[in-house]
């Protein structure tokens, strides 16, 4: 019998692809569409990875062994009207933690180009913005990653 956290555990990891099943299914206009149907399986198991990573932390020992890991990233990519979007949305709306943040590209820009005048006497200033961005978002979605301004391609190079 499954009981209290591990249930909620079990019901978060499953909520993604369930929520995608059940909206895909009450709409009738869209076609099925294997990249899509793929790209849902590796964004259930970003959100596994995501969960479990958070429930290993609550162990101070185990924190320290996590702590090295790599920020994981996953880059959609495709034509205008492929669903994109909606997934992205979908797996922020579905991800059960409050430090996440959902921005526009241009917008997150903008705030980076903003902060780096909050840091212009630091020795890195974009660094300086990265830690106070990070601090507070373990999880970042970003809508219409695009670049096309040279000082936006410099500091997406320092990543």
């Amino acid at each position: 019998m499954v009981r209290g956290k591990q249930k909620e555990k079990i019901e978060n990891q499953k909520r993604f692809k369930y929520e995608y099943s059940r909206k895909f299914s009450s709409n009738k206009d869209i076609e099925y569409d294997q990249y899509q149907a793929n790209i849902v399986d590796r964004l259930e198991e970003l959100q596994k990875e995501i969960l479990d990573e958070r429930r290993l932390k609550i162990n101070f020992y185990l924190y320290l062994e996590t702590k090295s890991r790599n920020p994981r990233e996953i880059y959609l990519w495709g034509d205008v009207g492929r669903g994109k979007t909606y997934l992205m949305d979908l797996f922020y709306e579905t991800l059960s933690i409050k430090d996440k943040d959902r921005k526009h590209f241009h917008r997150l820009m903008e705030n980076i180009h903003n902060g780096t005048q909050q840091f212009k006497n630091q020795k890195d200033p974009i660094q300086e913005v990265a830690k106070s961005i990070s601090v507070n978002h373990k999880v970042m979605c970003i809508d219409e990653f695009y670049i096309e301004d040279i000082a936006d391609a410099m500091i997406r190079a320092q990543d």
